[in-house]
This record gives structure tokens, sequence and C-alpha cells, in this order.
């Protein structure tokens, strides 16, 4: 038997209705479309629900998290920037349809925080970006994205070598400027694929000059993922899985497809363009979280489990991850051309809203670059 819920109840308009005696809902007017996108406050922050048995809710325009035996998670909505729900924890659809009304995007995440789907307002702002971004798929302009992409993940990860390493890590610093170099000109995606592959094999092999004494027996000897075989690579692993889930909200709020990569090819379940806009900030924001938690000897042996040939972390591991990460994203980084310094997390919104632009105007596409 159908059942029907008034949108109010529904909702969540005018309280929560127990009958139908309000049945039809009065006509709502279309909410008005900002050209500009969406816009939040300064101090708007992502909300992650990381218990699965979590509930989470709206009440008064406060977003409300509730588990029981632990303390109410309250905040009210437009000081909410995006709602990450990890595992299987509830979110209300009153909450959903509230969130997505003021332009705030909901992402759901599989265990290893992996983004795995998302909700989003259904708005015109963006169509003609993402006309721009199907049309430049397998031409030179989405050649030259991906390759300024690439160009500056790789002067990144020599910034980050430059500034942490001893100097028995920099071997690979000439290297790395002369695989930068070729990435800016390569000739096709699988060339630069390569380039990539070699960059970041050179970048890891100074990573154990990178780490300091004070992380104990918590050691790095090679990049593994799948599944990640140490402490080291399983916080990595997060961090990455956390930065393209922020990475997917920004494509989302500048009007992008996330689905629709340059450099990483569509396929079921994966975020191309996500993936695409954070590669110039993985060395920035995640590696830099993780080297920090490990310098400052805040990892030990209760944040991580052992299954089968994977390490992982725990919740309270993913907790700490998560703390490192946002102290990151919150930092204040000078960008050239602008008077005032932002935020990491802000220079990821940045960065999309310079992609749809250049998608736009077919002007080009110039990501972050830190020496």
């Amino acid at each position: 038997m159908t059942q029907w819920f008034t949108w109010r109840r529904l909702f969540g308009l005018g309280g929560e209705a127990t009958d139908l005696a309000d049945w039809p809902p009065p006509l709502l007017e279309e909410p008005l479309e900002n050209a500009e996108g969406r816009s939040l406050s300064p101090i708007a922050a992502p909300v992650h629900v990381l218990s699965g048995s979590a509930l989470v809710r709206v009440d008064n325009g406060v977003l409300i998290v509730e588990r029981t035996g632990e303390e109410t998670f309250e905040r009210p909505l437009e000081l909410v920037s995006a709602v990450h729900i990890h595992g299987w924890a509830t979110i209300t659809s009153p909450c959903v349809g509230q969130l997505i009304q003021q332009g705030t995007p909901v992402i759901w995440r599989g265990a290893t925080g992996y983004p795995i789907g998302s909700a989003g307002p259904l708005h015109q702002f963006g169509l003609e970006a993402r006309r721009g971004q199907y049309a430049a798929v397998n031409s030179a302009q989405g050649l030259g994205i991906a390759r300024a992409l690439v160009a500056a993940k790789i002067v990144n990860m020599r910034g980050v070598i430059r500034r942490r390493a001893a100097l028995a890590g920099r071997d690979g610093m000439d290297a790395l400027q002369h695989l930068s170099r070729r990435a800016s000109r390569a000739e096709g995606i699988d060339v630069l694929l390569g380039i990539e592959g070699a960059a970041t094999a050179k970048y890891f092999n100074a990573w154990p000059a990178m780490i300091s004494v004070r992380a104990g027996e918590m050691s790095f000897e090679t990049r593994s993922r799948r599944p990640p075989q140490n402490e080291v690579n399983a916080m990595l692993s997060y961090a990455y899985a956390v930065l393209a889930g922020e990475a997917l909200s920004a494509c989302a709020a500048a009007g992008l497809d996330p689905r629709q990569g340059f450099l990483h090819q569509p396929r079921a379940g994966r975020p191309a363009l996500a993936l695409d806009l954070m590669e110039p900030f993985r060395p920035l924001i995640a590696d830099q979280a993780v080297l920090s938690g490990l310098n400052r000897g805040q990892l030990s042996d209760e944040h991580f489990r052992v299954d089968g040939l994977a390490v992982l972390l725990t919740d309270t591991g993913r907790k700490l991850v998560l703390d490192l990460l946002e102290a990151r994203f919150l930092r204040s980084i000078a960008i050239e051309g602008r008077a005032e310094a932002i935020s990491w997390r802000q220079a990821i919104g940045r960065s999309a809203r310079t992609l749809a632009e250049a998608l736009k105007t077919k002007e080009p596409f110039l990501p972050v670059e830190r020496v």
C-alpha cells in the first residue's frame, strides 16, 4: 500500500505533522539561484560522522548528531559546509532536504573513508562550466589541464622535501624539477601518468628522511595502497580518502561534474574530477598533516589494528587523523593575486572555481604551487 507524507512532514517544515490534515501542502516558491554559486560563512566547516550508530537530524535550523551514551553534537546549519557520513550512520530526510536547500552537500563514505556518493541541489548554476568540462574531454584543453595538475603536484612534492627532509633525503630534488618540466609538455595521458608515477616514487623515497625519531617505531619504506601494510601507509590512505571528499565537495559547489575527469578516467564509483583536483593538494595537505602527526609523536599502537594483510586505523586513529587534517585545512596561506590570506580548505574551493572558469573561457588552468 502506498503511504503518503505531507511535504511539511517530509522536510520538517512547521513541525512534525502526524496526520494528513494539512494535505495538500501549500505551493512553495522555487529557490532563488545565485549566479555566483553558493556562499557560506568563512567559519563554516564540515561535519564528519564516524559512528555507524549515530543519528543525524535537524531541529529549528540546527544540525544535531546523537549517539547513545555520548554527548550530543550541535551546530547551526549555516555553519556547516558539508556533512560527511562515514559508514552507515542514519541521516534523516528533513536534514538532507534542508542541507541541500542551502547548497550544502551530503557525502557518504565507505569504511576506508573513500567517497561513494553525494547529494546536492538541482540547480542550473554551473551548466556552462559542465558543458565546457564535457567538451574538453580528450581535447587539447583537457590534456593541458591534466598536465598542469601533474606538474603542480610534482612541484609541491619537491617543496615538501625541501622544507622537511634532512640533507640525505634531498638527492631526488633535481630529478623532480626535471619531471615537472616534462609533465608540462607531455604528449598524452599515458605519458603523463608515467611521469607522475616516476615522480611519486622519487618523492616517497625521501620519506624516511622526513620522519623524525619522535615517530618511534613507525617507519616508512615504500608506499603500499591496497591494502596499506604499515601504520604510515594506513594514515596516508585514509588522509587521501578524506581529501578526495573535500575535493568532491568543492567540485560540486563550483558546478562541475565530479565524475568526469581529465587525468583520472571515469569508472563506476570513482569521482574522477575530484581525484584530479586533489592531486596538487596531496603533498600540501594530506602528507603534511600525516608528517606533522608522526613527527610530534602523536601516534601509538592504539590507533591501529591488523586485518589480515592490512594495517588499518581504529576509530580513535581515524579521529586523530581527521583532527590533524582539520588543523591543516584551517591553516592560512598567502595566494598570489590576493591581498588577504585564505585557508587550505578555501584554496581547494578556489581551485575548483578557477577550473570552472577556465573551462568556460578556454583560458589555461593554473593550480596551486608551493615551491
